[in-house]
């Protein structure tokens, strides 16, 4: 009987490896839009946070104390193009740390950021600005509300966001809103697991005034699902040592 030899474990392993990387799709990595013009406040809430107000009043002397625990803010910027003359002290270190404004100062001494303005930078015409965290960021597995950019009034522009290694992503229009009224904003999801440590923002068209950039590092589950073609890659490889064993079971017979 002519002896036909059993193809080894490590060969049908390459095969099915081969297979299953066939059928893993290719990810791009790039930014997905969650949310865009809503209630900052009630937002900042939602996502386990707090935000007191200074006074009720919207003056130069009123503000907020913002709190977003698992949260981290911007501590550092470089690679800044603002126009100082575009708002009152329109100064990116306050683009640093929590948010002090959310629509509640107006510009003027005695702000919550102890400057002139009010707490928040318009960056306007080809205004630019790269945010540094403390910290390399994990996007968190499980997690949609990754990237969160806080606004002020006077916007009515759109800001396209660069990440190294990320696709840039361009917003739709951020609304211009009244003092008082906290809405804006834009929440971005970056894929699970991808690292970052800096964010360029850039005005794409009209305004944008910024009052801080936080990213989330809470993860709502550490079990991460296979992907569908992982599920694949692990069927074909079963598939592929139950074919192997048969084999040895027939040869064993003959």
């Amino acid at each position: 009987m002519e002896n036909t030899k059993a193809p080894s474990v490590a060969a049908l392993l390459a095969v099915c490896l081969c297979l299953g990387l066939a059928v893993t799709p290719a990810h791009a990595v790039s930014l997905t839009l969650v949310d865009i013009n809503f209630n900052e406040e009630l937002k900042i809430q939602a996502l386990g946070g707090t935000v007191a107000h200074i006074t009720g009043a919207t003056h130069e002397l009123s503000g907020v104390t913002v709190t977003m625990p698992g949260w981290i803010f911007a501590s550092g910027y470089t690679l800044e193009v603002i126009d100082p003359n575009a708002e009152p002290g329109n100064n990116p270190a306050y683009l640093l740390g929590a948010p002090t404004d959310l629509t509640f100062t107006e510009p003027g001494p005695g702000g919550p950021d102890g400057g002139v303005g009010d707490g928040s930078v318009k960056l306007k015409n080809l205004g630019t600005v790269t945010l540094s965290f403390p910290q390399t960021i994990t996007a968190p597995f499980g997690v949609i509300n990754d990237l969160f950019l806080i606004t002020d009034t006077a916007n009515g522009g759109k800001v396209k966001v660069e990440i190294p290694g990320v696709d840039p992503f361009i917003s739709g229009k951020i609304n211009a809103t009244p003092y008082g009224k906290p809405w804006g904003g834009l929440l971005l999801d970056i894929p699970d697991g991808f690292q970052y440590s800096q964010v360029t923002l850039s005005i794409f068209t009209g305004n944008i005034e910024i009052d801080a950039l936080a990213a989330n590092t809470i993860p709502v589950s550490t079990v991460h699902t296979p992907e569908p073609g992982t599920w694949a890659l692990l069927t074909l490889g079963l598939l592929g040592l139950g074919f192997w064993r048969g084999r040895k079971l027939i040869c064993a017979k003959g």
